[in-house]
């Protein structure tokens, strides 16, 4: 049972803490994980439960020398990510491939509860009056850095933390990332190459070439996507104690802004914007339902599985360049095989310099930066909504024989910002429909794609939806998460409690966003392969 308690405990993946605080003076920066697996730099983590009653996890920080300054800290806490929660009207949301949420399409049900433990007046440890405190951007793990400090400094005792109440306790894990004054001793990972970093009406598109090429293949069919994504990422099951490690991927790519060209000296200066996962640049929600008769079986196998497409096409006709079931179609520019990606709304206008770094068995690499993975030359931004960039354009066609007439799908990615999701890096699907060349300015607009026999997403627009746009065009927001209210509550994919429940109008934001821009566009390729 104790064995079995310490898996447990076992570390598997980030949250992400909050943005740098203030760091004038600081020198060069080493950052490492503690936990009790092989995916921490130290293995020092003890973890005291009797099936019964609270929890107390103990980080043995021997390694670092007393008096030593201290960056930041965080406690970061995870669950399972669980099976793939799809049905025929709705499609995977967007996490399930991303190691960094936190579990399913829910928010906890009850608050979680963790207090730093201190020495008591008849010498028990107790926990303190207040708990932890979450982190933004993505509220996934708690700020401990000042607890951590007076650890290092000699004026608190450490005596671990209590885990007074983590909902899915028998998935979750646990792990400490401290940022520490000094240089990481030992092997380092390797770093991304070729950062680049592009801004756009508000939006800086940051790319690199990851270390950890787990795609060979170009294309790569769903299948294959997934098989490989499960190699990297194995899903956790009932018979979790049995494994001899957590098999969960260890490289994570982080992304760092300054207003001066990054280096290793000025790294713990500048601000760590987030992090982001291996394969960061494929699209993996672009599924195609199967069905039997009216029942939905599953996801066909044969889709193939895009590549991201941050480069607007030239204005104009659009020729396709092959076909899709027999239908013309035009297709973007996808990012180059083995590139990750990331997209950052700034709050204030400036030049920017932007850095990407590998954190990989617990530590990362605050050491080796150079112009493969520092830019050399800032980025002009500003604050900015952005606008969606197209990928896609499907021919089809409204009736059939002779009283058939061409129709046009366009297929766009919406990065979305803070007034329009509750967490970074969200992207949005959106296709704008058009049911002849001569489409008036009249909008429908939909919340969601997905039907019994495919998926719009795929196949293009479904024929009884041509029927209700009537003279106009169709503007569909892909809401891809199962339950509607992870769209507004702010509290979704989050540690942050159930109730109060917080919620913003971040759908009636994105409408009022995309309905002037989609009433200003045009067919892009009827007329130039139709009969």
């Amino acid at each position: 049972m104790k064995k079995n308690l310490v898996w447990l405990c076992a570390v598997v993946m980030l949250g992400c803490a909050a943005p740098s605080r203030s760091a004038e003076g600081r020198g060069q920066m080493a950052v490492e994980w503690w936990g009790s697996q092989k995916k921490c730099r130290h293995r020092t983590m003890t973890c005291e439960h009797d099936g019964k009653g609270p929890t107390v996890l103990r980080y043995d920080l021997s390694q670092i020398k007393p008096g030593t300054r201290i960056y930041q800290a965080s406690l970061r806490m995870s669950t399972d990510k669980p099976k793939l929660t799809v049905n025929s009207r709705a499609y995977m949301e967007p996490g399930y491939y991303d190691p960094l949420r936190i579990h399913g399409e829910f928010s906890p049900t009850r608050p979680v509860l963790i207090y730093p433990l201190h020495n008591g007046a008849d010498g028990v440890p107790a926990p303190d009056a207040k708990p932890l405190e979450l982190e933004p951007p993505r509220f996934r793990s708690f700020d401990v850095t000042k607890v951590v400090q007076e650890w290092v400094a000699g004026k608190r005792p450490n005596l671990g933390f209590l885990v007074k109440d983590f909902v899915y306790w028998v998935h979750w894990q646990s792990t400490l990332e401290i940022r520490y004054e000094g240089k990481p001793a030992g092997v380092l990972p390797a770093q991304p190459t070729n950062i680049r970093a592009v801004h756009r009406k508000g939006q800086t598109f940051i790319t690199w070439t990851e270390i950890d090429k787990l795609i060979t293949k170009d294309p790569v069919t769903w299948k294959e996507f997934e098989t490989t994504f499960i190699k990297a990422f194995p899903k956790m099951t009932h018979t979790w104690w049995k494994l001899k490690s957590i098999p969960r991927r260890a490289v994570w790519y982080r992304i760092y802004r300054h207003t001066k060209p990054i280096t290793a000296a000025n790294l713990a200066e500048a601000e760590w914007v987030d992090e982001t996962y291996s394969l960061s640049g494929y699209d993996g929600r672009i599924h195609e339902h199967t069905c039997r008769g009216e029942n939905w079986t599953g996801l066909r196998p044969s889709v193939i599985v895009p590549r991201y497409v941050i480069k607007n096409p030239p204005d104009g006709k659009l020729k396709p360049g092959g076909t899709h079931k027999n239908l013309p179609e035009w297709t973007g520019e996808q990012l180059p095989l083995h590139t990750g990606l990331y997209v950052h709304h700034p709050r204030v206008p400036g030049k920017s310099y932007y850095a990407v770094t590998v954190l990989e068995n617990g530590v990362e690499n605050t050491v080796t930066l150079s112009d493969a993975n520092s830019l050399a030359k800032p980025v002009d931004e500003k604050p900015g909504d952005g606008e969606p960039i197209l990928y896609r354009v499907l021919e089809q066609r409204v009736g059939h024989g002779r009283n058939a007439t061409p129709a046009e799908t366009q297929y766009y990615v919406y990065w979305a910002g803070p007034a329009y999701h509750n967490l970074p890096r969200h992207a949005f699907h959106v296709i704008v429909s058009f049911p002849s060349a001569n489409a008036g300015p009249g909008i429908r607009v939909r919340s969601g794609v997905g039907d019994m026999y495919w998926s719009e997403l795929v196949g293009g627009t479904h024929p009884y939806e041509w029927r209700k746009a009537g003279a106009g065009r169709i503007l569909n927001i892909v809401r891809s998460i199962p339950r509607r209210e992870c769209g507004v509550n702010v509290n979704c994919y989050t540690l942050r409690p159930p109730k109060p429940k917080k919620y913003e109008p971040y759908w009636d934001n994105i409408q009022k966003l995309l309905k002037p821009w989609a009433a200003k566009l045009k067919p892009r390729v009827i007329g130039t392969s139709a009969k």
